[in-house]
Formats: C-alpha cells, sequence, structure tokens
C-alpha cells in the first residue's frame, strides 16, 4: 500500500534502492517484488512464468528505456536527493543488475526499436562502469558477489 500513489518507474526505482537495505526483512520483500530473490548469483535461466508472476503487475507499463532512465539516470535527468545506480549500496546493486537483465528479457518491444539501443548502451555501461570501480583491489564477499552478478549479466 505504501507504493499505491508511486508510479511504477519509481516504485521499482525504491524496490531496487531497498533490495539493500541493512534490515534483512525490507531486503527480502524488495527482492521478492523484483523477482530476483533467489536468481542472484545463479546463471540466467529466464522462466517467464516466475517473472510474470513477481513482476508482470509493475512491469507492464514501463519499458525498459523509462527503467535505465530512472534507476542510471542521465545528468540531465538527475532529480536531487534521489540516489542513482552508481550510489546505491553493493547487495542492490547486484539486484538491480539482475532485475535489468529480467526486464531486458522482458521487453516484448525491444527488438527493431533504435529507442532500446541507448538504453542497452547504457545498462552495458553501468556494468563495466562497475567492474572499473572494484579493479585492482581487495573484495569483500558482498562486492564479490557483485562483480559475479555483472559477470552472468
Amino acid at each position: 500500500e505504501l507504493l499505491i500513489h508511486l508510479d511504477a518507474k519509481n516504485a521499482i526505482h525504491l524496490l531496487c534502492f531497498l533490495s539493500g537495505d541493512d534490515d534483512a526483512t525490507v531486503s527480502m520483500i524488495a527482492k521478492k517484488a523484483l523477482g530476483v530473490e533467489s536468481s542472484l548469483g545463479d546463471d540466467v535461466t529466464f522462466n517467464e512464468t516466475e517473472w510474470s508472476n513477481s513482476s508482470e503487475a509493475i512491469l507492464s507499463s514501463v519499458t525498459f528505456t523509462e527503467l535505465m532512465e530512472t534507476i542510471v539516470g542521465r545528468e540531465a535527468e538527475v532529480i536531487p536527493g534521489r540516489p542513482k545506480f552508481a550510489e546505491f549500496v553493493v547487495p542492490a546493486k547486484a539486484a538491480t543488475c539482475r532485475f535489468m537483465l529480467q526486464s531486458l528479457f522482458s521487453e516484448g518491444s525491444f527488438y527493431g526499436q533504435e529507442s532500446c539501443a541507448s538504453a542497452v548502451d547504457d545498462y552495458v555501461m553501468a556494468i563495466l562502469g562497475t567492474f572499473a570501480d572494484y579493479q585492482g583491489r581487495s573484495l569483500s564477499r558482498e562486492e564479490s558477489d557483485l562483480l559475479d552478478e555483472c559477470s552472468i549479466c
């Protein structure tokens, strides 16, 4: 009920951010709502039935391009005070990477649309930027898990 008055893309942004919350219950609820609670760290096996049961209602009106603009953002579109992907905590970045991959796979209108190419470029750049952030340093368990997730995506 807390998300009723939010539009879908901003609700998804909030869920992605909360998926890295310190409170395990909050984090698990957000991951479940995004449909990534059991897939993190596993190879990509797109189960359309499982995905549609968990996330179709929230994704039905939001395109991959809109999600990328809201979650990753571009300089001109950044809303003050709203954290973007680069500012998320490590567990939230991992869940967001997987969620965005699943939403890309579920994008029915993706093929043949040039507008999605820019969003895919942004997605790949976010993943590559994450690798660059952790290059050449010792990693914690969460950071290692994040890089594993980026490799899978």
